[in-house]
């Protein structure tokens, strides 16, 4: 590069990044000057993939958003191995390769999103089968998998799990079809369509620090390390999530809803969370607010979980049979593929109650209350310590004095049998 005196970068990151990149290069190399070559990822692998055929090395540094052009280009022996000292240092093992060919630089979400000016939070999508709503049609945004590396990933992680007729019933909806994954969160920033079904999630959250009327639809979902798995990992980002939301509430309890058909799920649910329906053991019960409940998400809120119109649901076993008819069919598992609890009640009872074949689910309410939390707690803590005999005592009065004061000086919330009604 020094004596050349340039260096040729091409580049799917978005012009403005790469500009600052370059010349952040540019001051610490000075004489060597950068040129930026900005497109999507595919075209950049499809333009790479010309220029070797034609024997042209125009390209010293490439940056993708598509991992599988990697792959490609070391299988043709294409990279040089070169690995920073920056990035030896502080870089996971995982997201170098072991050849030194190749780095992971950055990684963001392909997101849902919306303009708060057009949509109202409570009527914002809140999963992908909700985009299938006919209320969303001619008001959708994506990007195109055939430009953009990132969106080519989305879409086939989408085809994946929910299968390719999703996307065909998606392409139904009227979607405008942009081509970067930053193009999205722009089309709804200017209110040209209200909703997004994909695109960079970073450039919705800038755009909402900044005051913008966007927002970012963050799926929940979580991606757990390998190594990490099967070390209670549940109680961390279950139960602490609904203390905290528990302790927003006043210590009310707080409803939870779980579609399921896997046993360690099934019994995850049932062995944390209060008042758990379905459930396994002698004090499983099926209550009125059990039963309301169920009724309330099967008639308006099925879409949630990728349960169509053509589902039904057995009230008697909490059943939702044929429940993959949302967009959602390649998630169904057969009861062999699907994860097991530690207690065989919770897998026996899923092989007897559900048809794995026809994909069907249990449809679990539970309740995270103060005994739950008191569950989760003491099992977090050593009883022996000191702290755990204090926490008892706290949470005793808690329960005893402090909640029934609270609740009733706040008379805008109901408060189970003893205030039902708000005022």
């Amino acid at each position: 590069a020094r004596k050349e005196g340039k260096v040729s970068f091409y580049t799917a990151l978005e012009l403005t990044t790469a500009e600052r990149l370059s010349r952040t290069f540019e001051a610490k190399y000075p004489g060597i000057a950068v040129r930026v070559e900005r497109s999507g990822a595919e075209r950049i692998f499809q333009r790479i993939a010309q220029e070797q055929g034609s024997g042209i090395h125009a390209v010293d540094v490439a940056n993708s958003t598509d991992p599988a052009h990697y792959l490609d280009w070391k299988k043709h022996g294409w990279l040089a191995p070169y690995v920073p000292d920056d990035v030896a240092k502080h870089f996971p093992a995982d997201q170098i390769d072991p050849d030194g060919m190749h780095a992971t630089s950055c990684a963001w979400t392909e997101a849902i999103g919306y303009n708060t000016n057009l949509v109202k939070r409570e009527d914002a999508p809140k999963s992908y089968a909700d985009l299938l709503d006919p209320k969303w049609q001619g008001k959708i945004v994506k990007g195109h998998p055939g430009y953009s590396g990132a969106i080519l990933t989305a879409t086939f992680v989408l085809a994946r799990d929910l299968g390719w007729p999703y996307l065909e019933k998606l392409a139904q909806q009227k979607v405008m079809q942009v081509q970067s994954a930053a193009d999205p969160p722009k089309k709804i920033l200017l209110g040209e369509r209200a909703v997004m079904a994909d695109g960079n999630d970073y450039n919705l959250v800038l755009l909402k620090d900044q005051g913008k009327p966007v927002e970012v639809v963050h799926l929940g979902l979580v991606m757990i390390d390998p190594s990490y798995r099967a070390r209670g990992l549940s109680g961390v980002l279950y139960g602490l999530t609904c203390f905290l939301i528990l302790a927003r509430r006043q210590m009310r309890p707080l409803w939870v809803s779980n579609v399921t058909q896997v046993p360690a799920v099934f019994g995850m649910v049932g062995e944390n969370f209060a008042n758990a329906y379905p459930g396994v053991g002698a004090g499983t019960r099926r209550s009125f607010d059990h039963l309301a409940l169920a009724r309330e998400i099967m008639a308006k809120h099925r879409g949630v979980f990728g349960v169509g119109k053509e589902a039904g649901f057995d009230e008697a076993r909490f059943v939702i049979t044929n429940s993959y008819t949302g967009g959602s069919d390649n998630l169904k598992k057969t009861y062999e593929e699907s994860a097991k609890h530690r207690r065989d009640g919770y897998n026996d009872a899923c092989r007897a109650a559900l048809d794995y074949s026809r994909g069907d689910d249990f449809l679990q309410l539970a309740q995270f209350n103060l005994g739950a939390a008191k569950r989760y707690f003491f099992s977090s803590a050593s009883r022996l310590s000191p702290g755990f005999l204090l926490s008892r005592f706290a949470f005793l009065f808690l329960e005893s004095w402090l909640l029934p004061i609270v609740h009733w000086l706040t008379p805008s919330r109901a408060m189970g049998e003893l205030r039902p009604w708000t005022r």
